[in-house]
């Protein structure tokens, strides 16, 4: 071999990727706690700005797959510097226009590194899958400068944000497609343009459903204000009827009278939603159709004496009760609802309360 070669070859030492492992190495454990937290702030962060998405999924790198990306590449001069996704954020929303609102939140709480951004939104109906945004971000100076996180000053992390079908094609794509897409076969390649464009037309479907079933809601938001309740009942007109005011106030009384207090509804949702869903189910036994009738057999003149003779007086302090909830037993009491409709929706002491409610007097 020449003396060109010789000098033209490393020892296992002094390659990139030897050196990068070692340092990773000491690393790792940062790293893995930085992807923790991050994941628990961006959880935060989203419900304090009011947006629902499907997953928040963090991972740190391995580093069996950091010396795989290293050699791979062959490019790195500094990998631990160059390498920006050793902390990787998957954010899946359910709606399009989610995913630039979550890009917005990012951008507001972090540094964004613009090199690093790529958000992809190709017009190719075969590239369906591939749209996302991908954004390099570290703690802004503010955030970084506080202890608990000063620490991690410095570090970088990768988030991928896209939708629930962006990404279960993403996902199932990955296992049938080639890396290289000339390398695909001619027939897979035209089944999955077909797929794709159905998917992005699904998707976009999915962003009008969420609309109209928000100007849905504010219609019977403002029917319930101005005392229109011959509405079917469905979980947006229960949650409209709740929600009203007047009808909170109501309810909040009559709550008191059992010893409970009214749930905060903001925050309980999927208490909120099991709720909804028991309500409905008495309302669909009892033939109750409308808002108005669900309101006249639960809102009687003796509901306050009801809640007084099935509530929770004997608690030291006030029981929490959700507005659908409180609506349902008392539905269940005044139209004397049997025993069997109530399987698996309350605790059999409950139960008893209800069919045998202890009347004062």
């Amino acid at each position: 071999m020449s003396r060109a070669g010789e000098s033209g070859r490393r020892s296992p030492a002094e390659a990139p990727e030897f050196a990068a492992e070692v340092r990773y190495r000491h690393r790792l454990v940062l790293q893995g706690e930085f992807t923790e937290r991050l994941q628990n702030l961006l959880t935060v962060l989203l419900s304090t700005a009011d947006i629902s998405v499907a997953q928040v999924q963090g991972r740190t790198k391995s580093l069996d797959s950091l010396v795989e990306k290293i050699r791979r590449k062959d490019r790195y001069r500094d990998p631990l510097s160059e390498i920006t996704d050793l902390t990787g954020i998957r954010i899946v929303t359910y709606y399009l226009e989610d995913v630039d609102r979550v890009t917005a939140l990012l951008a507001k709480n972090f540094v964004i590194d613009v090199s690093g951004q790529d958000t992809h939104r190709p017009e190719a109906p075969g590239e369906f899958g591939y749209e996302s945004s991908h954004l390099v971000v570290r703690l802004a100076e503010q955030r970084a400068h506080l202890d608990e996180w000063l620490k991690f000053a410095g570090l970088t992390a990768e988030i991928q944000v896209r939708t629930v079908l962006q990404h279960a094609w993403a996902s199932i794509s990955h296992k049938l497609i080639y890396k290289r897409e000339d390398q695909t076969p001619l027939p897979l390649q035209r089944s999955f343009a077909r797929l794709s464009a159905l998917l992005g037309v699904a998707d976009e479907q999915f962003s009008s459903l969420a609309v109209q079933a928000s100007q849905l809601e504010e219609t019977y938001s403002k029917n319930v204000s101005s005392g229109e309740l011959d509405l079917p009942l469905n979980p947006l007109s229960v949650q409209a009827y709740t929600n009203a005011s007047e009808v909170r106030s109501v309810l909040a009384q009559i709550a008191e009278q059992g010893g409970w207090q009214l749930l905060d509804e903001a925050s309980s949702t999927a208490v909120i939603e099991r709720d909804t869903h028991n309500l409905l189910e008495i309302c669909q036994r009892l033939n109750l159709e409308t808002v108005r009738q669900l309101a006249e057999a639960a809102l009687s003149q003796d509901a306050p004496k009801t809640a007084m003779a099935i509530g929770a007086q004997h608690a030291a302090d006030p029981v929490e009760i959700s507005a659908q909830d409180l609506l349902n037993r008392l539905l269940i009491v005044h139209r004397q609802v049997e025993a069997k409709a109530l399987r698996g929706m309350y605790t059999r002491a409950d139960v008893h309360a209800l069919l045998d409610p202890q009347w004062d007097g």
